[in-house]
């Protein structure tokens, strides 16, 4: 039996603590890992943020209701986030190099999971009883 190590370097103490709402799950890094996006559930309201992974800044902070799964495009150059509620529910997606909104999709029920294929080019959500693609 092989005893678990303990990866170099690793000291146990964070290396960065990032400001915003401790409640914020799930987390999703960029493919090149030099972002963090992350939403809290804060009830029908919600705050979405961006960090960079290496500094710990917040790149983007977006006050939403209902934000679901964050998600990146295997290129890490879009990011794509369901917002809404049943019945005025849409999908945001961001240019990573600048944070501005690209795209907005409305979608019929309520998105709440988004995915990209692995060619970055199209996108799958969620919507309700069905899946839409972009």
């Amino acid at each position: 039996v092989q005893k678990p190590t303990t990866p170099a370097g690793y000291t146990g103490v964070p290396a960065k603590a990032l400001k915003g709402n401790p409640a914020c799950i799930p987390h999703h890094y960029s493919p090149d890992g030099k972002w963090l996006a992350a939403q809290d559930h804060g009830g029908n309201y919600a705050t979405f943020r961006v960090w960079d992974a290496r500094t710990g800044e917040a790149r983007l902070t977006r006050d939403v209701r209902n934000a679901r799964i964050p998600e990146f495009s295997p290129d890490g150059r879009r990011l794509a986030v369901p917002e809404g509620s049943a019945g005025n529910s849409h999908i945001v997606v961001f240019d990573v190099a600048t944070f501005e909104e690209v795209k907005r999709w409305p979608c019929d029920a309520k998105a709440d999971r988004v995915v990209y294929d692995r060619t970055s080019k199209f996108l799958a959500a969620r919507d309700g009883d069905s899946v839409a693609l972009y």
